[in-house]
Protein backbone atom coordinates (compact mmCIF):
# COMPACT_ATOMS: atom_id res chain seq x y z
CA UNK A 1 0.00 0.00 0.00
CA UNK A 2 1.27 3.49 -0.83
CA UNK A 3 2.31 5.66 2.07
CA UNK A 4 0.97 9.22 2.29
CA UNK A 5 3.66 11.86 1.77
CA UNK A 6 3.47 15.35 3.25
CA UNK A 7 4.56 18.44 1.34
CA UNK A 8 7.80 18.71 3.34
CA UNK A 9 8.64 15.09 2.60
CA UNK A 10 7.74 15.56 -1.05
CA UNK A 11 10.10 18.50 -1.48
CA UNK A 12 12.83 16.45 0.19
CA UNK A 13 12.14 13.54 -2.17
CA UNK A 14 12.27 15.82 -5.21
CA UNK A 15 15.56 17.35 -4.06
CA UNK A 16 16.88 13.85 -3.31
CA UNK A 17 15.90 12.66 -6.80
CA UNK A 18 13.93 9.67 -5.52
CA UNK A 19 10.56 10.92 -6.74
CA UNK A 20 11.97 11.91 -10.14
CA UNK A 21 13.50 8.44 -10.58
CA UNK A 22 10.18 6.79 -9.69
CA UNK A 23 8.29 8.89 -12.22
CA UNK A 24 10.81 7.95 -14.91
CA UNK A 25 10.18 4.27 -14.21
CA UNK A 26 6.43 4.87 -14.44
CA UNK A 27 6.83 6.37 -17.91
CA UNK A 28 9.03 3.48 -19.06
CA UNK A 29 6.59 0.85 -17.78
CA UNK A 30 3.61 2.60 -19.40
CA UNK A 31 5.49 2.85 -22.70
CA UNK A 32 6.26 -0.88 -22.65
CA UNK A 33 2.66 -1.80 -21.85
CA UNK A 34 1.14 0.36 -24.60
CA UNK A 35 -1.00 -1.53 -27.07
CA UNK A 36 -1.22 -0.64 -30.76
CA UNK A 37 -4.09 1.61 -31.80
CA UNK A 38 -6.09 0.41 -34.75
CA UNK A 39 -7.77 3.46 -36.19
CA UNK A 40 -9.00 4.58 -39.57
CA UNK A 41 -8.81 8.04 -41.04
CA UNK A 42 -10.49 8.57 -44.36
CA UNK A 43 -8.88 10.89 -46.97
CA UNK A 44 -11.54 13.56 -46.42
CA UNK A 45 -10.36 14.06 -42.83
CA UNK A 46 -6.85 14.95 -43.98
CA UNK A 47 -8.24 17.39 -46.52
CA UNK A 48 -10.42 18.96 -43.83
CA UNK A 49 -7.34 19.47 -41.62
CA UNK A 50 -5.57 21.24 -44.50
CA UNK A 51 -8.62 23.44 -45.02
CA UNK A 52 -8.74 24.37 -41.33
CA UNK A 53 -5.01 25.16 -41.38
CA UNK A 54 -5.46 27.38 -44.45
CA UNK A 55 -8.43 29.18 -42.88
CA UNK A 56 -6.42 29.82 -39.71
CA UNK A 57 -3.53 31.25 -41.73
CA UNK A 58 -5.81 33.53 -43.75
CA UNK A 59 -7.54 34.66 -40.54
CA UNK A 60 -4.16 35.41 -38.96
CA UNK A 61 -3.19 37.50 -42.00
CA UNK A 62 -6.38 39.58 -41.71
CA UNK A 63 -5.84 40.00 -37.97
CA UNK A 64 -2.21 41.02 -38.51
CA UNK A 65 -3.31 43.60 -41.09
CA UNK A 66 -5.85 45.02 -38.64
CA UNK A 67 -3.26 45.24 -35.88
CA UNK A 68 -0.67 46.83 -38.19
CA UNK A 69 -3.11 49.46 -39.45
CA UNK A 70 -4.05 50.32 -35.86
CA UNK A 71 -0.37 50.80 -35.00
CA UNK A 72 0.60 52.62 -38.22
CA UNK A 73 -2.60 54.17 -39.62
CA UNK A 74 -1.18 55.50 -42.91
CA UNK A 75 -3.26 57.18 -45.61
CA UNK A 76 -6.42 55.51 -46.88
CA UNK A 77 -8.05 56.57 -50.12
CA UNK A 78 -11.74 57.32 -50.21
CA UNK A 79 -12.96 54.76 -52.73
CA UNK A 80 -16.31 56.48 -53.38
CA UNK A 81 -14.62 59.72 -54.37
CA UNK A 82 -12.25 57.91 -56.73
CA UNK A 83 -15.05 56.10 -58.55
CA UNK A 84 -17.25 59.22 -58.89
CA UNK A 85 -14.42 61.33 -60.39
CA UNK A 86 -14.08 59.09 -63.45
Amino acid sequence: MAKAVTLDQRSTLIEDGTMRANSNWNVIVLALLASPAYGYTDPGSGLMLWQVLGAVLVGLMFHARKVMTSIWPGKRKDRDRDTCAR
